[in-house]
């Protein structure tokens, strides 16, 4: 996920035709996607999605928010107390359509995008610590005034009225001391607070967050990193691939009755609003291939180059088409600045599997056959 930003080029675009989403069909077991026909027949079911939103902080009966973690990763910006004052920050990722009914399957990181709380409360210990400090240089210079006034009263001038007021101001001070230092030792929560979600679809012209069509989150699982949204309307546009996954039971691990992953694709929408996703009709994603490397507890790995932005992409056999595993990570990356090739890798589908029977939900198809 990138920071939000649409750049100028986004608006040469606009004059340009709306293409929409082309149906490729449910794919099949005898169908053999090249690169090309991939992109021609299944990218329509890809989706770009956006996530806006800003965190909380909660600790006892005070309240802290913060757009995001620094660039660094040692700070909170834009920290305040004051949420209506609170700069939102948004991010870009990649999801499918797995089922006529709008559902889209994604990352949870990049649907509902979390922080470690124990991370976050030990940045926040260094901040209440710091200001606690910032406000002790404070009281001495208070407590300097409040003798000054003690010493002029007591030579008899009349500085009662300003001594009660330095009098004020030091225990104001060191009662925000009191509550920083008492601030660190307490539980803090945090919380996600989501503004926007939205996806666009293939062809989609961009110009403002407003164009994306607004999703609800379903559920997400930060373990496994799979989360589901759906459009608001629950329906997938008529015109848009539905993609088949691969059976939650399905043997790869050799031995009797295994099977081979063969080619894998994944259609992403690398780097967000960048403008390599951009043509003259709108946004595009990329396709890519690449071959199993290994598998990994809850995921497998491949040799697909993949680039941030593309979170949550479908993975597939090129043989049919079915997806195998939900793009989620990138473990490893060669090649050096100038050409960087990433290794990366992907949720298995089962987990997918396992968050539609919690909510009972179904992989509907445009032949209205559900793969159970």
């Amino acid at each position: 996920m990138k920071k939000f930003f649409f750049r100028a080029m986004m608006l040469a675009v606009v004059m340009g035709a709306v293409t929409s989403c082309i149906d490729g069909g449910d794919g099949g077991e005898d169908k053999v996607y090249t690169v090309e026909s991939a992109a021609q027949e299944l990218s329509s079911g890809v989706v770009m999605i956006y996530e806006m939103g800003y965190y909380e902080i909660k600790a006892g009966a005070v309240s802290m928010y913060f757009s995001n973690l620094s660039a660094e990763g040692d700070d909170l910006d834009n920290l305040t107390f004051d949420e209506d004052s609170i700069v939102v920050a948004g991010g870009f990722g990649t999801g499918f359509f797995f089922s006529t009914d709008g559902l889209i399957a994604t990352n949870a990181h990049v649907a509902a995008p979390t922080i470690d709380p124990d991370y976050v409360k030990k940045i926040m210990v260094s901040v209440f610590a710091e200001v606690a400090s910032e406000y002790e240089a404070e009281l001495n210079q208070a407590n300097d005034q409040v003798h000054q006034y003690q010493t002029a009263i007591m030579a008899g001038y009349d500085y009662r009225a300003e001594y009660e007021k330095a009098v004020a101001n030091r225990d104001e001070l060191q009662d925000m001391i009191s509550t920083f230092r008492n601030l660190s030792s307490i539980p803090m929560d945090l919380y996600r607070h989501t503004v926007k979600l939205g996806i666009a679809t293939t062809g989609s012209i961009l110009t403002d967050v407003e164009d994306f069509k607004e999703c609800v989150l379903i559920d997400s699982d930060d373990e496994n990193d799979v989360a589901i949204i759906q459009l608001k309307s629950k329906k997938t546009p008529d015109d848009c691939h539905v993609f088949v996954l691969d059976s939650p039971d399905a043997n790869y691990g050799g031995g009797e009755g295994s099977q081979s992953y063969g080619e894998l694709m994944m259609i992403s929408y690398n780097n967000g609003d960048d403008e390599m996703n951009l043509t003259n009709e709108g946004i595009k994603p990329q396709v890519k291939a690449g071959k199993f490397t290994q598998d990994h507890d809850n995921k497998i790995m491949y040799d697909i180059a993949a680039l941030h932005g593309s979170s949550g992409s479908p993975v597939f056999k090129a043989d049919g088409g079915k997806v195998v595993a939900i793009n989620s990570r990138v473990f490893g990356v060669t090649g050096g600045n100038d050409n960087p090739e990433t290794f990366t890798g992907g949720v298995k589908v089962k987990y997918l599997w396992n968050m539609m029977k919690k909510h009972n939900l179904k992989n509907k198809t445009r032949n209205s056959v559900d793969e159970e």
